[in-house]
């Protein structure tokens, strides 16, 4: 489809979007914002954005230390954008600071509503873990606090939508 085009099916559109998210948050935010006017403009009523939308951090420390609640500024700017633009958000891989006695963060896959709501949050339960003897050693375990519930599918204008977060080798 060019830039301009949308379909006269008179279907529902959403937008998937793509990134290359670096350690550079409010870069990354301004990318996202202008992803989710750009398919707002073209008449998307669910944006979804990637994992690690918000930063990749250059090591587990900064990672860490990079992490934010759901009530930070950095969601709430979001959920403002979602709310100005009458469109949901699905924000597939938010860095959630974890509770003060754990230095882990969780990764979060968000839903935000055309109110700009939070309307469900998916904790990442099955963590990427690897330690191959003489070969790599990836453990997600060591910086990622599992979650423990499977969420329900959630109804939005195009349907329901199932939240997950799936690593790949």
């Amino acid at each position: 489809m060019g830039d301009n085009q949308l379909t006269d099916s008179g279907a529902t559109l959403v937008a998937v979007c793509q990134m290359n998210s670096t350690s550079d948050v409010e870069r990354n935010l301004g990318i996202c914002k202008d992803l989710i006017n750009k398919a707002k403009s073209r008449g998307a009523k669910v944006v979804f954005l990637p994992e690690c939308f918000d930063y990749v951090g250059e090591n587990s420390e900064q990672s860490l230390s990079m992490a934010e609640p759901l009530e930070s500024t950095r969601m709430q700017s979001l959920c403002e954008l979602a709310k100005e633009l009458g469109v949901w958000l699905s924000l597939g891989g938010y860095h959630e600071k974890g509770p003060p006695d754990d230095k882990r963060l969780r990764n979060s896959h968000v839903i935000v509503n055309d109110h700009g709501s939070i309307v469900a949050v998916y904790r990442k339960i099955h963590l990427f873990d690897i330690d191959v003897k003489d070969g790599p050693r990836l453990k997600e375990s060591d910086t990622c606090i599992p979650g423990d519930q499977i969420v329900p599918p959630v109804p939005t204008p195009v349907g329901n939508v199932g939240l997950a977060i799936v690593s790949f080798a």
